[in-house]
């Protein structure tokens, strides 16, 4: 083959080779997510295999029980008793029979009912209510903790299969660009030790790829762990679409209920300690036999009515040293939450600074595209008539498929961005 067709067919390739990578880089982003399984699959996974989230849900339903118990408790009481006693005398020796009656039997059904117990039954059922609400707060925050490590494993995920489509796109460009320049060696159009130097770097660039297979594989089967799957398949994600929230309450978020919740929970304990020191009033019915002597028991059948009244006076100061270490408690809730939510405003704040920075640069990146997209159509002219040299112009395409790269990275942390601030502004 002449210098001369040779030349010819190097400007060919060049062009084909050209178009073949703006093609595929313009439609990366595309086959890197088109397939595979969503986010939206690994959430509903993950909050459907969670122990955590099954061990509130299961303390959630016990708290109706104890409403149930609390209702079941102020029911009158049936029971029955009976008893048989014998303290025999032997030959004057024995309980004086005065105090035993020598023997008694007793069987009798009791009736037991409190009354005036509202307040008491009040305080309790406040105490379930508080506690089911609480529970159902820490619900919502785990779910909220999940849900964000899963969007963020998620993205790592992303992350690395973006990078991994970006190499394997700069492999095989280097790959023909490797044919083409092998060619050009053998015609002397180059020195060997350029194409050398080039096997070098296309050796690097497959050892990078099986590295970057190798992090996939550990951050994808990571992902499959955090939502509770035994999959040992790698399927290709596709990029989640997250839109951040705006114009929310703030204070409507579980993470500023929790508190709340807290402060409601001190609340009913007091209550429960005020209930302690209320009068208690029962009533008593019994029914049955009452005997000392057998030989008499068909006349004891019978039947009593009683009241009982009970008031505490004094016990050595229980109620204030109990009210005392509520109000410390209360002190620690509002130095925590106080603390919590300038940290709260100010990391709020923090993310949203870093997210419109990172719209700035993901913005100027693309607009660095635009211009390395005019830079290789006018290095692919110039190819074509003489004036410029092969490893410039494949530069210039490595630089398009680097800031390809970077585009990806800056979408990714925008996206691992939006999680964290979903994560603070979710109610």
């Amino acid at each position: 083959m002449s210098e001369k067709s040779l030349s010819q067919l190097h400007k060919i390739s060049i062009k084909s080779y050209t178009l073949a990578v703006l093609i595929l880089l313009s439609i990366i982003p595309y086959l890197l997510f088109s397939q595979g399984k969503s986010l939206d699959f690994f959430l509903e996974q993950g909050l459907a295999n969670s122990p955590l989230l099954k061990d509130l849900h299961n303390q959630i339903n016990s708290q109706s029980i104890d409403s149930l118990l609390i209702i079941a408790q102020s029911k009158p009481y049936l029971g029955f008793n009976t008893s048989l006693y014998y303290a025999p005398i032997i030959k004057g020796y024995g309980y004086n029979d005065a105090v035993t009656n020598i023997n008694t039997i007793t069987s009798q059904l009791v009736l037991i009912k409190p009354i005036f117990d509202e307040f008491a039954d009040n305080a309790q059922f406040a105490r379930v209510r508080t506690k089911k609400e609480s529970l159902k707060v820490n619900e919502k925050i785990s779910q909220k903790d999940l849900k964000k490590i899963i969007t963020s494993q998620y993205l790592s995920v992303c992350a690395i299969w973006s990078e991994i489509g970006v190499n394997k796109a700069l492999l095989n460009s280097m790959n023909d660009e490797g044919e083409i320049l092998k060619r050009l060696v053998e015609k002397g159009l180059y020195k060997q030790v350029d194409y050398l130097s080039f096997q070098v770097e296309q050796k690097n660039q497959e050892l990078l790829l099986q590295d970057l297979d190798m992090q996939y594989r550990k951050e994808y089967s990571a992902l499959n762990l955090l939502c509770g799957l035994q999959d040992t398949s790698y399927n290709e994600l596709s990029m989640p679409e997250i839109k951040q929230i705006t114009n929310q309450k703030i204070e409507n978020s579980p993470l500023f209920i929790q508190f709340r919740m807290d402060s409601l929970r001190i609340q009913s304990e007091k209550t429960i300690i005020d209930a302690n020191y209320k009068p208690l009033v029962f009533w008593t019915l019994d029914a049955g036999l009452l005997n000392v002597v057998p030989n008499d028991f068909k006349k004891n059948f019978g039947f009593s009515l009683g009241l009982t009244f009970t008031l505490p006076i004094y016990d050595g100061g229980q109620r204030g040293l109990n009210y005392q270490k509520l109000d410390i408690a209360e002190q620690t809730r509002k130095g925590y939450f106080d603390y919590f939510k300038s940290q709260y405003y100010m990391q709020l704040q923090e993310l949203n600074d870093e997210l419109t920075k990172t719209e700035n640069i993901l913005q100027s990146a693309k607009q660095q595209q635009k211009l390395l997209e005019t830079i290789i159509e006018q290095n692919n002219n110039l190819l074509n008539s003489g004036a410029i040299s092969i490893v410039d112009f494949i530069m210039s395409i490595r630089n398009y498929i680097a800031i390809n790269y970077n585009i990806n990275q800056y979408q990714i942390r925008k996206l691992q961005i939006i999680n964290e601030i979903n994560y603070l502004s979710e109610e």
